[in-house]
């Protein structure tokens, strides 16, 4: 796994607002200020329980709370 999600506006770019990132990206010339998306944050991610003797995945299970998203959560977490 290379990326496991991502904090912040869901309608964003890395958490800023779209048009700069996007027009840099494009053209490769900065034009203005990258500038904080003002959306909902969400908090999305992925949780993995691993066997400490073989190292191995036992449950996986992804995460996302807040913003726009349906609300998922992990099943195996416990509150101690």
């Amino acid at each position: 796994m290379t990326d496991a999600g991502m904090c912040g506006d869901y309608n964003s770019v890395l958490g800023m607002q779209p048009e700069e990132p996007i027009n840099r990206f494009l053209t490769r010339i900065p034009k203005g200020r990258m500038e904080p998306a003002l959306g909902t944050g969400t908090l999305s991610g992925f949780a993995v329980e691993i066997d400490p003797r073989t190292g191995l995945a036992l449950k996986a299970q992804g995460l996302q709370m807040g913003g726009v998203l349906r609300p998922r959560t992990i099943d195996f977490w416990s509150e101690s």
